[in-house]
């Protein structure tokens, strides 16, 4: 039988990241930090409409704000 999470990968953010999106998720219907993380990188992604070949400076900078405010950068 396949594993269900033959798709999935791993990625590492510090612990500190990791218990502030916890705390974050409180009360939410995230039940994961995986699953909070995977819903907004999804949101980041969706943003970018389809046919356009690249990314703007201007939005590079609105991906990177993004990521600083949820403390990846």
């Amino acid at each position: 039988m396949d594993s269900p999470n033959k798709d999935l990968t791993s990625i590492s953010i510090s612990k500190s990241l990791s218990d502030k999106i916890k705390e974050k998720i409180k009360g939410t219907p995230f039940h994961s930090v995986s699953s909070y993380i995977t819903f907004i990188m999804r949101l980041i992604l969706l943003e970018k409409k389809d046919g356009d070949e690249a990314f703007t400076k201007e939005d590079e900078e609105k991906v990177k704000s993004k990521l600083k405010k949820l403390g990846y950068l």
